[in-house]
């Protein structure tokens, strides 16, 4: 009898907090963090998905100075880095474009559409593709350097910190790559399929998938540490904002999670039991899960985008268009405001303007503040921008469904 406690003692701490790892040696310090305002290297801007930049310029007038027009619908933002324009494209191309012209520097045919976003590093830039892969390529010229072959097909946006390329997939698996040469440091089993970037800090990784819970991992060996039930799906880029973790899903919930909370042995299953016993009225009370901090719900919403910080507040918009501001850290609701359209990407922060695009093809400037409507300028009526507005330096990026990427100013 004894044994077969211990036995099953050691099955569940197996599987709680995985097999015990080295920590990975990388062959680069690379991370697609911003080095300028003129940067925005990755989905999110920065590995914790702040969504935060400054506008030196203040608000763009409205003017289209270029325009990139492809032959299948957009589904991934842009990536700046040193005036260059780095974009996957529906029409199995990555493109590389000067960001003052518009001029094509390069472009790589990739064998199949793209829906993640670029990353870029160190030279290199990241991407993963719905034929399983993930790719390196040469910002120089475009030349594949590495690939990795995973068990599904991806549409999760990469995110590279410390020489580690870290990317989800549809067979339920977040990567960590070495980012020079793509060798598989480890892989991790998630709660469903991951089809959002991981935000990653020095210390962790927080992930969210379609198996309705965010989970917290270390980020260099990727044993879990913390991991947080919600009520829906996610498919939206969760960040990073100091000691908290915020993440949204499907059933309109926005969630502020305390990612220095650790799981131990059995205390998952010990509150599976106690809910048990709740539902059923042998008790009166339920405590929050470990790690809550905050809750808010919005009934009859979806939200399929992530949420940004900036100013104090944390941004989030559903996909009907309704704009949702919070004090940070608090969580209480600053203000709401209902855009024209319903909405299909992030809301991204310049300075103290919350800029989001529309399915009506219209783009928002709204104070951070107050929700005031400071500037709109419609991009194409009769298109959707799919976007998350991009801001580098002084001229804004975003792709549409009909397959257009637009620089404005």
């Amino acid at each position: 009898m004894v044994a077969a406690i211990a036995l099953a003692i050691g099955i569940w701490v197996f599987w709680s907090l995985g097999p015990s790892r080295n920590p990975p040696n990388p062959s680069s310090d690379v991370t697609s963090a911003p080095m300028s305002e003129a940067d925005w290297p990755m989905i999110g801007r920065d590995p914790s998905h702040s969504g935060l930049n400054s506008w030196p310029d203040g608000a763009p007038e409205g003017r289209i100075i270029w325009q990139l027009e492809t032959d299948a619908p957009f589904e991934s933002s842009p990536a700046v880095v040193d005036g260059t324009v780095y974009a996957s494209t529906g029409d199995k191309r990555v493109v590389a474009l000067n960001a003052e012209s518009g001029e094509v520097v390069w472009e790589t045919d990739v064998g199949g559409p793209v829906a993640s976003s670029p990353a870029v590093a160190g030279g290199l830039l990241y991407v993963g593709l719905r034929d399983n892969r993930v790719i390196a390529l040469s910002t120089a010229n475009g030349e594949l350097v590495w690939e990795h072959l995973t068990r599904g097909y991806i549409v999760a946006s990469p995110t590279v910190r410390n020489g580690i390329v870290y990317i989800g997939s549809s067979d339920e698996r977040l990567y960590a790559l070495d980012a020079q040469t793509g060798e598989e440091f480890w892989s991790f089993r998630a709660a469903g399929r991951l089809n959002s970037s991981p935000a990653v800090s020095d210390e962790v990784i927080g992930i969210v998938s379609q198996g309705r819970a965010v989970q917290i991992l270390d980020a260099l060996t990727g044993r879990i540490r913390l991991d947080f039930n919600i009520a829906g799906e996610s498919i939206a880029p969760p960040t990073l904002d100091g000691d908290l973790l915020y993440a949204v899903d499907t059933r309109g919930a926005i969630v502020g999670i305390d990612w220095r909370k650790q799981q131990l042995p059995f205390e998952k299953l010990a509150r599976f039991a106690r809910t048990q016993f709740y539902v059923w009225q042998f008790v009166e009370t339920l405590p929050p899960p470990k790690g809550y901090v905050w809750n808010f719900r919005a009934p009859r919403q979806r939200f399929q985008s992530g949420p940004v910080q900036g100013n104090d507040h944390l941004f989030s918009v559903s996909d009907t268009g309704d704009l949702f501001a919070f004090d940070r850290p608090q969580g209480t609701l600053a203000w709401r405001l209902k855009l024209d359209n319903g909405v299909n990407g992030s809301p991204s922060v310049g300075g103290d303007t919350v800029y989001v695009g529309d399915k009506g093809g219209v783009l928002y400037g709204l104070d951070t503040l107050t929700g005031e409507e400071r500037w709109r300028f419609t991009v194409d009526a009769e298109d959707e921008i799919v976007s998350t507005p991009v801001i580098a330096g002084s001229t804004m990026f975003v792709t549409t469904k009909n397959g257009v990427l637009y620089a404005i100013r």
